[in-house]
């Protein structure tokens, strides 16, 4: 193990000028620092400790890990998959299963909410948006995709009572940056045929 020697310097030198003891840069209070001796009144940078980390998971693949949200022991092939491991930070089987549980619910109420927005701001009823649905086939009115979330209500800007159709998300995005302009639409699309 190598050692690292700095220079001897006394507490309050060390608070009145805080420098990694590794790297020897200068560190923000709060932002870029932790104490590794608290008594001693050392700090490391946050890049100097990373690496440290990675070097002792090198080390010690085989450490013993814990669940993020509930503390269990993890044992590989027991209660812990590799595909539960998220920005390195381990779930234990059933976290894992409860959190796309969870998203499968949010994203439900999502595609609720986008639907009752849409029949809201567009004075449309239920029949009338589904009526749309069936005669676009469930696809986008531009690339003819089948709609995945609920679809996204495209309106004639211009006359803000006429509705043109539905459109995906990414669709109506792109209609959106280029600001429902027929010019540079055609622009576009003579850009992309040179």
């Amino acid at each position: 193990m190598t050692q690292i020697y700095i220079e001897k310097l006394t507490s309050q030198e060390r608070m009145i000028d805080p420098r990694c003891i590794k790297c020897n840069v200068q560190l923000v209070p709060e932002l870029n620092w932790y104490p590794v001796f608290k008594e001693q009144k050392n700090y490391i940078c946050k890049n100097c400790h990373n690496t440290i980390q990675r070097k002792i998971q090198w080390k010690n693949p085989d450490k013993i890990r814990t669940c993020r949200k509930c503390n269990v022991i993890l044992h590989v092939g027991i209660n812990f998959l590799e595909s539960n491991k998220k920005h390195s930070h381990y779930w234990c089987n059933n976290c894992a299963k409860q959190y796309h549980n969870d998203r499968y619910v949010y994203n439900q109420k999502t595609k609720q909410y986008r639907l009752k927005y849409a029949l809201q701001r567009y004075n449309l009823t239920h029949e009338q948006y589904q009526s749309m649905i069936i005669q676009q086939e469930n696809r986008c009115a531009i690339c003819g995709n089948e709609f995945i979330k609920a679809p996204c209500v495209d309106e004639d800007h211009n006359n803000q009572n006429r509705i043109r159709g539905l459109l995906c998300e990414k669709c109506n995005h792109g209609l959106g940056q280029f600001k429902d302009s027929i010019a540079y639409l055609q622009n576009a699309i003579n850009y992309l045929s040179r």
